[in-house]
């Protein structure tokens, strides 16, 4: 039995890929802390259950620097298991790749998600804390 949120999701999938017939995969795009596109590629057919389930990727993609390096002193490393969170479709950002030449490609942004459905906030914070409350004070 589908509930009406997976009958909403099946809905925004396949009116897009019915406006958008000649769309064979979807990137499914998130950004790292400094900005740096991550995700997966999918073929087409997968979209509606992106809707519905979302899709798991390393919360480790929060604790790359620009080089893609694990800085593991975030705790989301392989010292912490790597664990995966949950990503979900951001309403609204389901659009075709228009500038890639064969308009065979589109497009979702996704955020990461706790396991409980609470927004997943990179344990940043604490080590920004930890530094300023080290730091001289200067009057």
């Amino acid at each position: 039995m589908s509930s009406a949120n997976d009958t909403d999701a099946q809905n925004v999938a396949s009116d897009f890929l019915d406006q958008h017939p000649d769309i064979t995969t979807i990137d499914l795009l998130i950004s790292d802390l400094n900005g740096v596109i991550r995700g997966k590629r999918i073929p087409c057919d997968n979209l509606a259950k992106v809707f519905e389930k979302g899709i798991y990727l390393p919360a480790s993609v929060f604790a790359l620097d620009i080089n893609g390096n694990t800085v593991e002193e975030t705790g989301l490393g392989l010292s912490s298991g790597d664990g995966d969170r949950v990503c979900r479709a951001i309403p609204g950002t389901l659009n075709p790749v228009t500038w890639m030449d064969n308009n065979q490609h589109g497009q979702l942004l996704m955020t990461m998600e706790e396991m409980d459905g609470s927004p997943f906030l990179p344990t940043l914070a604490k080590y920004c804390g930890a530094f300023l409350s080290s730091s001289p004070t200067v009057a």
